[in-house]
């Protein structure tokens, strides 16, 4: 495509009520779910799955309206699908200081990431997303007591399968545990550890970009925490704009992919 026929190409999706935002750039690109199209009535796990995966996608959209001014002359179109309400209290909340205040972007200010931001939330024992090469994963735990309701859910952050070629500074990551949220908290903690990623004191550092591909978009920071801090201090820093301590979790980690020729673990020479 020439590129003086973006702007038609885009316009149209949009018109077509489709949408490219947060398709490219530091920004949450995307959120993964579990494809398997169970009912509510038969699998109510799976649909709370969809909902969060929906959730989360909708709380870390960006904000501005810098989208429609380059593809649509400013001019915004009706969308078929509106965020629920609890997303929009979620976004909106700054009691800890997770937010920029006067930003048209909240969450990610005028900075954004330091890169690209991936999300992937699944079910126990279903790896269907990869969940560990993600910069953040969901596990929805739902309660034993009453399996219509989401009790909450188990987080894991840092990782990636980003990297450049003969640079040792870079290599692919899985994600590390975090803990379990409680459910009215999901989203809070979500916008904690994205927080955590573009603290204020941070971000101009973070924003020096390196030639290299840093391993994911939580890569480049949590290789910091991790190294130099260990998985602790990334918690606590991550708690402390959550203002409650991440629980153990709930389920044991998810078995990852294997290899069907050999029945080997193809995730196993990845780095810890």
């Amino acid at each position: 495509m020439l590129k003086g026929d973006l702007k038609t190409a885009f316009s149209s999706v949009v018109k077509a009520m489709g949408s490219t935002l947060g398709a490219c750039g530091d920004v949450n690109r995307n959120v993964c779910a579990p494809a398997a199209p169970f009912s509510e009535a038969s699998r109510p796990d799976y649909a709370a799955c969809a909902r969060l995966a929906e959730d989360v996608a909708d709380l870390l959209a960006p904000q501005s309206g810098a989208y429609y001014d380059v593809w649509l002359d400013g001019e915004k179109f009706a969308s078929s699908v509106f965020e629920r309400p609890e997303v929009t209290a979620a976004r909106d909340e700054n009691e800890h200081g997770t937010n920029f205040v006067g930003s048209p972007e909240p969450i990610y200010g005028a900075q954004f990431l330091p890169r690209k931001f991936k999300v992937a939330v699944t079910v126990p024992g279903d790896n269907s997303v990869d969940l560990f090469t993600n910069d953040l994963g969901l596990v929805v735990i739902m309660d034993p007591q009453n399996p219509g309701e989401v009790l909450g859910a188990d987080v894991v952050a840092g990782g990636g399968m980003g990297r450049s070629h003969r640079a040792p500074t870079t290599y692919p990551r899985l994600a590390d545990p975090i803990g379990f949220v409680p459910r009215d908290r999901i989203l809070a903690a979500v916008k904690a550890i994205v927080a955590t990623q573009v603290s204020k004191k941070e971000r101009g550092r973070e924003r020096k970009r390196e030639r290299e591909r840093g391993g994911g978009g939580m890569e480049k920071r949590l290789r910091v925490f991790f190294c130099f801090f260990g998985l602790f201090f990334f918690c606590f820093s991550s708690s402390f704009l959550f203002i409650s301590l991440f629980l153990p979790l709930l389920t044991p980690p998810l078995p990852p992919l294997l290899n069907k020729r050999n029945n080997t673990n193809k995730t196993a020479r990845l780095r810890p």
